[in-house]
């Protein structure tokens, strides 16, 4: 029988914080660390703290690398575990690596991995297109650490007659697509400020699959990712009070 909500225990991170986190929104969950009881999981949470050569090397060595891959069910990655989902990280190095399978040929992406990538980046699951990137903050103040804003990029698209096309530039902006539950989200981040939690030196800038953008020294980079079914979060919504319980109970929805 599938569990509901599984948390991969990789060693390291925040397994513990944010299963507390999904208590708190009366949402149980079970620890696990096998491909066996990652294929029967109903959800997956990939967690978010410590560097991306160490996550890929845990994976590869619990044998989890394959079956995320082939993983078609919902899938969050927070923080780490988002870039994890990308197609390539720049963080890190593949040389030392098991032979990861390339993002272009995984079961979560039909398109070709970019062609800028440099030879030392390692491959992620390419759930999510582009590449995982360096911060490079004017300041050069890294990490980028504490509170900071989640913009939401969609919107509800306008009600036209039907014999009105609805105009290109505007396609995109489309919610029809998204579960409710992200529908929901997006409207109440769209009404104010909803502020989450940072801790992070890399970070996706590729727009493609963006629900929400985050500025850091004025440049945005994508703080929360859908796919469906799987989403990303750059921020850590265990410790980003009343807005990481929206955003862990938008993804339940999922």
């Amino acid at each position: 029988m599938a569990t509901t909500l599984c948390v991969l225990n990789l060693g390291y991170g925040n397994v513990q914080s944010i299963r507390y986190a999904f208590a708190r929104i009366h949402c149980s969950t079970e620890v696990i660390s096998t491909p066996e009881a990652l294929m029967q999981a109903e959800r997956i949470v990939i967690p978010g703290v410590g560097a991306a050569n160490t996550a890929i090397e845990a994976l590869h060595r619990l044998d989890l690398w394959e079956p995320l891959l082939a993983f078609q069910r919902p899938l969050l990655g927070i923080c780490l575990g988002m870039q994890l989902m990308a197609q390539q990280l720049d963080e890190g190095d593949q040389e030392g690596l098991p032979n990861s399978q390339p993002s272009n040929t995984n079961t979560h992406n039909n398109l070709p991995s970019t062609n800028n990538s440099k030879p030392s980046a390692c491959s992620g699951l390419g759930v999510f297109q582009g590449r995982i990137q360096a911060l490079n903050p004017r300041s050069g103040i890294l990490p980028h650490m504490g509170w900071n804003a989640l913009t939401p990029v969609l919107k509800e698209a306008p009600v036209l007659p039907k014999s009105q096309a609805l105009p290109e530039s505007q396609k995109l902006l489309e919610l029809p697509s998204l579960p409710k539950s992200l529908k929901r989200l997006t409207k109440g981040f769209a009404q104010k400020p909803h502020y989450s939690y940072f801790a992070h030196s890399y970070a996706l800038y590729d727009q493609r699959h963006a629900l929400c953008l985050t500025e850091y020294e004025d440049r945005p980079f994508v703080s929360v990712a859908f796919k469906e079914p799987y989403m990303g979060i750059q921020a850590h919504p265990e410790r980003s009070g009343a807005v990481g319980e929206a955003l862990l109970t938008a993804f339940l929805g999922v």
